[in-house]
């Protein structure tokens, strides 16, 4: 039951993390024409796709600041 609040809590914060970068710009990322600045990133997005998206910026991220 912990594990789960856990995971709940992180998966949102996650999620709001990456809406900050601007939901269009997600939805660009994802090939999703429905996103747009006003789409709820809570609604929109499945748990699988913040995951994915923070596995590539993390990628990029950890590229910049190697080279």
């Amino acid at each position: 039951m912990v594990s789960t609040f856990v995971w709940t809590k992180a998966v949102a914060v996650l999620k709001k993390q990456i809406a900050s970068l601007g939901m269009e710009f997600v939805g660009e990322m994802l090939s999703r024409t429905d996103l747009d600045e006003d789409s709820d990133p809570a609604l929109q997005l499945r748990t699988t796709k913040p995951l994915r998206l923070r596995k590539i910026l993390g990628l990029l991220v950890a590229r910049r600041l190697s080279g």
